[in-house]
């Protein structure tokens, strides 16, 4: 019987594991994914100082779940997209034409990383 309790307690760990990290990858899509739109919005208006701070709004979140992140997630994509996101400061820094399509990228990494978290069967097989 005290077989059984461990293993249902390890059973409980693992789920509570995956239910955090889901609603932690989902949290930080949604926040990114919003300031990547509103940075996105400034830069298509032309008002690239706008832009620049909330390049750095993003950079200076992502850097704070990036320590999280990088632990239960071992994704290549994670450190390709804090690669994109610090390219991002300068790019809106030098009112560069380029940032629009740079927040694109941004938002299609943020987007596959959702993609590659989520639990699916193929995921898990």
């Amino acid at each position: 019987m005290k077989r059984l309790y461990i293993a249902l307690f390890f059973i409980a760990m693992i789920i509570s594991f995956c239910v955090f990290e889901q609603v932690k990858v989902n949290c930080f899509y949604d926040e990114v994914s919003a300031l990547i739109d509103s940075a996105e919005e400034y830069a298509n208006a032309g008002d690239y100082e706008t832009a620049y701070k909330k390049c750095e709004s993003l950079d200076t979140y992502f850097q704070k779940q990036y320590k999280i992140l990088s632990l239960i997630i071992h994704n290549k994509t994670l450190d390709d997209m804090s690669v994109s996101i610090h390219e991002l400061k300068a790019l809106a820094q030098n009112d560069d034409t380029m940032l629009e399509s740079r927040l694109l990228s941004a938002k299609i990494q943020a987007q596959q990383i959702k993609n590659n978290q989520r639990i699916t069967l193929e995921n898990i097989l």
